[in-house]
């Protein structure tokens, strides 16, 4: 089915801009965390939130409250753990389908924030994890969400750390804005150019 790579990186270390530099370089990229979100959507899996998290969720036109149902699961594992049982195994189904429709490209990139914590890593043939300094994630998030400290810590707490992430990452690109990125960008992508899964 192609050579797959997982781009992932704490909340603000800039996954979305590496791999808008990937999609310039002619690579389709699925998004698994704004698809994820389009799913809220979806009448069958409103159901299956509803019944897991109730009709408190839900704003003034009957539809899911994002804001409302982050607010829940961002600050209770457990509620976080349902919600994931729900929208993951829709979100591979969505990435399988995606990926069988980009047979003429290269290599295919699955950008995913919890890549390793959701276990999207195991449908990947090589992963990326993005890099910045906390302090420069911080910074970023409240300029781009405009939230506050608290809601970003409750959000970073649900993900596994630098550190962790880079253990686990078959290579790190930097991001805090000390290095050139293109660079690290454009030296992966003539490595994937030559991969072939399994490789």
């Amino acid at each position: 089915m192609g050579f797959t790579v997982g781009i992932t990186g704490n909340i603000g270390s800039g996954k979305s801009t590496v791999c808008k530099i990937f999609e310039s370089l002619g690579i389709p990229v699925f998004y698994a965390d704004d698809f994820a979100k389009s799913k809220l959507n979806d009448t069958e899996v409103q159901h299956k939130i509803l019944v897991k998290f109730g009709s408190s969720i839900l704003n003034k036109k009957n539809k899911i409250d994002k804001k409302a149902l982050a607010a829940i699961v961002f600050t209770d594992e457990q509620k976080l753990g349902e919600l994931n049982s729900i929208i993951h195994p829709e979100v591979y189904q969505g990435f399988i389908h995606w990926k069988n429709n980009q047979r003429n490209a290269p290599y295919v990139i699955m950008e995913a924030a919890i890549l390793f914590e959701s276990g999207f890593n195991e449908y990947v043939d090589f992963s990326v994890n993005i890099h910045a300094e906390k302090q420069t994630r911080m910074e970023r998030i409240i300029k781009r969400d405009k939230t506050d400290e608290e809601s970003i810590l409750n959000r970073m707490d649900k993900q596994f750390n630098d550190s962790e992430k880079i253990k686990r990452a078959d290579h790190t690109i930097q991001n805090s804005g000390k290095e050139l990125l293109i660079p690290q960008i454009l030296e992966l992508d003539k490595k994937f150019r030559t991969k072939k899964t399994g490789s």
